[in-house]
């Protein structure tokens, strides 16, 4: 009876954590963080998880439980504590637009010619190291090493503005 009920903590911590994966948090900012499905679904997991392999290596009912709890406190704390900040950190790197980039100043890293496109290099609000594709004013062409002005910004390319002191 043990194990079935360790299973069925299992699968439906499995379930749960598929859905925080498939659709997102249930309640984002509402919940307390140790409340939150993936949180649960993390300690769920863990506790049918450790449980069973505890149950099925021979080790008795009570301690079984026990093992299976603390690894699932281990599980929710290594999850809410490590995991799910950085993946939101990493969201949020995710979601700078290329429309941030207007006004920023740059410098040419691959000659901008007088037909095509070239390289630019500029830190970001974030201050992560962005290179672009750009391009300069028609029939100008743009030296390695300039410092340029993004004056606009297209799906494909920057267009700069030369703004080196001559």
């Amino acid at each position: 009876m043990e194990l079935v009920v360790l299973l069925v903590v299992l699968v439906a911590g499995g379930a749960g954590l598929l859905c925080t994966f498939v659709f997102g948090e249930l309640m984002h900012d509402e919940a307390l963080p140790f409340l939150s499905l993936t949180a649960l679904a993390t300690g769920a997991v863990g506790f049918g998880g450790g449980g069973l392999i505890a149950s099925l290596a021979g080790v008795s009912s009570g301690p079984s439980l026990l093992i299976g709890a603390a690894v699932a406190i281990a599980a929710m704390v290594l999850t809410r504590g490590m995991l799910v900040p950085y993946l939101q950190r990493q969201q949020g790197n995710s979601l700078t637009s290329r429309a941030s980039y207007l006004g920023s100043l740059a410098t040419v890293t691959l000659e901008l010619p007088e037909s095509g496109w070239g390289e630019v290099q500029f830190a970001d609000a974030t201050g992560n190291l962005v290179r672009i594709r750009a391009v300069g004013p028609a029939g100008t062409s743009i030296p390695k090493g300039a410092k340029v002005y993004v004056a606009e910004m297209d799906d494909e390319f920057a267009h700069v503005v030369d703004v080196s002191e001559t």
